[in-house]
């Protein structure tokens, strides 16, 4: 692990004059249009200038606002976020350009839940290896969700130029089939389905493939490592002919990022075998690179796209490696192995803080069903959501507008009371209680029981 650093724009809430604290929206369902509200709070006896302000993630947006922050002052910016395909804790961050001198600006942060409607929210296909040389079977994805009797695929948005997409007679769902006319290589893309359901306007499916030709790298991704500035950076894969057979190169380009490359002969020479050499450039920005390297294969009439990767520092940049650092600074006891006295940075990221959970005994107002729930340890939980059903083999569907969140702030287990209002006297229902994770994913927390509207 490396620790880098970039001071570009000051901390949210730690900057010179203006206090932005976070802002936490709750919970959004997928492909939704959440508003939010940032707030300025210029601490200093002068007015700051507000330059601009600029969405980071591509869809967000930022409506009408004063230009200016008062002395001892604030100001309210109106904003919207596009949750799209995120499930779980997503921040979407906001660059803010102030006329303070010495300063690039701030960042403004709105943290959102997202759900999903779907029974399964983040479909994924890999192909594996493909082979250019073979039509490949199709695959069928289904879209389907508990909470719509009739979620039908209505169009496709759009998808990657490597594979076919077919929505299934029935609309409930797709077929897949990478194309052989593809660029070999890896290839990773998003097909966007558009659905009949106003809660849940898209699915996507992510789909991968590794598309094989008669011409193969030995590693594809390649990951060069480290290259620093000032050095000869020059890297080789070795592209092979798996029944030993040789081959011509065309050109060669690179995609992402800049440098330079050629096909070289192996040394030793051997039938079916070549050099890919490259370099990676000084002149372009330090920090992680990622590109793609794209080989003409005349007598194939194919192109070969090699995935590349890797950092590029300045020559003085050091890397650290954090676990050695910090075990080297610890103080250790005469006879105890580091790993005894301080546990790995990795470790310690994977540990969750002690959390405590809230007690909560008052029943909420109103006639309807009361549904009790005792949870022990809600460590990975973010809350829950209650579904609703006339029967109990019957279409489930949410009736609690928002999550109920999971209570870790005391201590003991998680005790929760929730009442349906919105159930008629008189009146047979089935509940479910869906646990939701921090991912976004849901469980049930135990089968569905019935109960009676007063």
């Amino acid at each position: 692990m490396w620790l880098m650093a970039v001071a570009a724009f000051p901390a949210v809430g730690l900057a010179a004059g203006l206090v932005i604290p976070p802002e936490d929206v709750g919970d959004a369902r997928q492909f939704a249009e959440v508003p939010a509200q940032l707030q300025l709070t210029n601490e200093t006896a002068s007015p700051i200038d507000i330059a601009g302000i600029v969405p980071v993630r591509k869809g967000d947006s930022v409506g009408a606002y004063p230009r200016q922050v008062p002395a001892a002052g604030s100001i309210s910016v109106p904003v919207r976020i596009n949750t799209g395909n995120d499930l779980g804790i997503h921040l979407h961050a906001f660059g803010i350009k102030t006329n303070e001198p010495g300063l690039a600006g701030y960042f403004a942060q709105v943290k959102v839940f997202s759900t999903s409607m779907l029974d399964d929210p983040m479909p994924k296909i890999d192909f594996g290896m493909v082979a250019a040389d073979r039509p490949s079977d199709a695959v069928s994805v289904g879209i389907g969700s508990r909470e719509s009797d009739d979620l039908r695929v209505e169009r496709v948005i759009e998808s990657p130029d490597f594979v076919d997409v077919a929505i299934a007679a029935d609309h409930r769902g797709v077929q897949l089939r990478p194309k052989q006319s593809s660029t070999w290589g890896l290839h990773a893309g998003y097909v966007k389905l558009g659905l009949n359901e106003a809660s849940q306007p898209q699915a996507w499916i992510e789909v991968r493939a590794d598309i094989r030709g008669d011409v193969v790298p030995d590693a594809n991704p390649f990951g060069f490592g480290v290259a620093r500035q000032g050095q000869k950076n020059e890297f080789s894969i070795r592209l092979s002919n798996p029944a030993g057979k040789d081959f011509r190169a065309g050109a060669v380009t690179l995609e992402g990022f800049k440098g330079d490359a050629k096909v070289v002969p192996c040394v030793p020479a051997k039938a079916g075998c070549r050099l890919l050499k490259f370099s990676v450039a000084d002149d372009q920005d330090t920090g992680k690179l990622a590109g793609l390297i794209k080989l003409n294969l005349p007598a194939s009439k194919a192109t070969l796209g090699v995935n590349v990767w890797g950092l590029l520092l300045k020559a003085e940049t050091k890397v650290i490696a954090l676990d050695d650092e910090i075990n080297k600074r610890a103080e250790i006891p005469q006879g105890a192995t580091s790993a005894a006295v301080v546990p790995r940075i990795s470790d310690a990221l994977k540990r969750q803080p002690e959390t405590s959970k809230t007690s909560t005994e008052t029943e909420p107002d109103g006639t309807g069903p009361l549904l009790r729930w005792t949870v022990a340890n809600e460590q990975e939980l973010y809350g829950y959501a209650i579904y609703r059903s006339e029967r109990a083999d019957g279409r489930f569907k949410r009736v609690s507008t928002n999550l109920i969140r999971a209570n870790s702030d005391l201590d003991g287990p998680g005790k929760y009371r929730w009442r349906d209002r919105s159930a008629d006297p008189g009146k047979s229902y089935w509940y479910q209680i869906m646990m939701v994770y921090l991912d976004g994913r849901m469980k049930a927390l135990s089968e569905p029981r019935e109960f009676q509207a007063k």
